[in-house]
């Protein structure tokens, strides 16, 4: 008698009963041509609703693969990548704007301090100029130097 891994790849004969691949009765009268095993009707009908849930399972997938694929067709912007980019985008300007914001208060503040400054010394040559008015003290050398300080203000 033949054994069931005989079964798968020999034919029938006519005088010899072969077993069933499933439930090993030698009574395999069909032949699956996907996996070449011999079945009884009973078994052949098992084998059939496993290879149609199997179908099933795959026609799932396939199904989620092709809305998924449908979605970042028509809205290509979902991709994960995009939103990544998006992310990174608006964290990067926050941070210019950041470093913007920072980079006028220095220069309002450092504005503001040679303002000061300038003030103090145009005041102080004022003081001077007056004084030497006067007093009418004051020579040509006078007069270029505080035109200097002027240019210089």
């Amino acid at each position: 008698m033949a054994t069931a891994s005989q079964a798968t790849t020999q034919r029938p004969s006519s005088s010899i009963k072969l077993p069933c691949a499933t439930c090993a009765k030698p009574i395999g009268i069909v032949r699956c041509e996907g996996c070449l095993k011999l079945f009884c009707r009973t078994d052949l009908n098992e084998h059939r609703n496993q290879l149609s849930k199997q179908l099933e399972e795959i026609t799932v997938e396939h199904d989620l693969f092709q809305q998924t694929l449908n979605q970042s067709t028509a809205d290509p912007r979902s991709h994960a990548l995009i939103s990544r980019i998006n992310a990174w985008e608006k964290e990067s300007k926050n941070k210019i704007k950041q470093a913007a914001e920072e980079a006028r208060c220095l220069i309002e503040n450092q504005a503001i301090m040679n303002t000061k400054q300038i003030s103090t010394r145009f005041r102080e040559m004022t003081d001077r100029l007056k004084k030497e008015q006067k007093e009418d003290t004051y020579d040509g050398r006078d007069l270029k130097r505080w035109k200097e300080q002027l240019e210089q203000l």
